[in-house]
């Protein structure tokens, strides 16, 4: 580490377990952490990105936010988030605690919804979440996109880039992340671009 963290309070812990994830997982419930954060390694294509098995895990099982940073991520500020949205309760409560931490960073809000032109009343559904969150959320830089394409993971990248997003927040549901259920409504069409961003989960049962 050299001296990048010099001045910085931090304690080293090895711990042998069978289980990293699990072992994660119960350092945190101990400590009673904010915040795990976690590098992803090997093939990084937004499926296998999102769908590794150690970060899986922590995902889906972390009593905390996961903060599941790709390798060799260009270390930068964040000023535009993106927080796909599924329109539930839920997502209002993730919100609402991402939204501190986008004002530390003085950060643009961005809350996405990529859909199919089957869904039905899309933007009567946008137009709801977002007189509800509105209500409830005091941060005027925040903005709302609706999408619809049949290539959902395609256009989900597409709209990063775009965007200049630099961090992607979703919430992990009981069932299926955003991207997983997603991905199995896309699955007829590759992802064969790569992902470069950090990922913000949150955990239904942490908010």
């Amino acid at each position: 580490m050299g001296n990048t963290l010099e001045g910085i309070n931090i304690n080293y812990v090895v711990v042998e377990a069978g289980s990293v994830a699990e072992s994660i997982r119960e350092k945190a419930l101990k400590l009673n952490v904010d915040l795990i954060i976690v590098g992803t390694k090997g093939a990084s294509r937004l499926k296998e990105f999102f769908l590794g098995s150690t970060t899986k895990i922590l995902i889906k099982k972390a009593p905390c936010l996961v903060l599941a940073v790709p390798v060799m991520q260009e270390i930068r500020s964040f000023k535009t988030i993106a927080y796909a949205t599924d329109f539930e309760q839920a997502d209002i409560l993730a919100i609402l605690r991402l939204i501190p931490i986008a004002k530390a960073c003085n950060a643009q809000v961005r809350i996405v919804h990529i859909t199919t032109q089957k869904e039905y009343a899309g933007e009567q559904q946008m137009e709801w979440f977002k007189e509800m969150l509105q209500q409830k959320v005091n941060y005027d830089k925040m903005e709302f996109d609706l999408i619809f394409s049949d290539t959902i993971l395609e256009e989900l990248y597409r709209y990063l880039e775009e965007a200049d997003v630099d961090l992607l927040a979703m919430l992990e549901r009981k069932d299926n992340t955003f991207i997983e259920s997603y991905f199995q409504r896309d699955k007829v069409k590759k992802m064969v671009s790569e992902i470069s961003i950090p990922l913000l989960s949150f955990n239904t049962m942490g908010l």
